[in-house]
């Protein structure tokens, strides 16, 4: 199995990168315009749409060579979280899985993810609590449970917009929607105990 580290950075000092296993991919992507970073050969790219577009534009430009396994993570992904180096590299229990610590309490009437909800799915909104931060795992097989074009799609989105929602509100709906989006069971949530990750419903 190989896995892959995705790090969206913007001027947060990634020295922790150094301590991560022989044998995962790392790729940076940069969205500070002014940044001499070039580790681990970082690619630039505009800075729009946060963390989430720089995961989904991993997995539009990637769609064909994902690893088996991505960590999506932010530059500095240890605040409000429960991600460490040491879950890199070895099996994951579960094809999507989030590690922020920060829970969403959806509301019962929300208009926005409502209408979004619809334009992306095409079905009613399902609300559920969640973890926040932008911080997850997924196979192969869960991002490609989607096509390609999907993920441009939401690109779109986090770039110019859509439905009379603006592109800025775009990183906070599809963060609340990563469960969704992997067909996982809402919400997934993990514990780390003595005899390794494990899964509570």
């Amino acid at each position: 199995m190989n896995t892959e580290l995705v790090v969206a950075h913007y001027r947060e000092d990634i020295a922790w990168l150094d301590q991560v296993p022989a044998g995962v991919t790392v790729i940076v992507y940069e969205k500070f315009a002014y940044s001499k970073t070039r580790t681990y050969g970082a690619y630039f790219l505009p800075n729009v749409g946060r963390d989430v577009h720089t995961h989904i534009t991993h997995m539009s430009l990637r769609y064909d060579c994902l690893a088996d396994v991505t960590f999506f993570v932010q530059g500095h992904p240890f605040d409000r979280s429960r991600f460490t180096t040491s879950l890199l590299g070895g099996t994951v229990p579960a094809p999507y899985m989030e590690y922020g610590t920060d829970v969403y309490y959806e509301q019962a009437q929300n208009a926005v993810m409502e209408r979004a909800w619809r334009l992306v799915f095409n079905e009613p909104w399902r609300p559920a609590t969640s973890y926040l931060c932008c911080l997850f795992h997924a196979t192969r097989a869960a991002i490609q449970a989607n096509d390609r074009p999907f993920y441009r799609r939401l690109q779109s989105y986090l770039e110019r917009g859509a439905e009379d929602i603006a592109a800025e509100s775009w990183p906070y709906i599809i963060e609340r929607m990563w469960w969704r989006i992997f067909h996982a069971l809402p919400p997934v949530k993990w514990e780390m105990s003595a005899a390794g990750l494990t899964i509570r419903l």
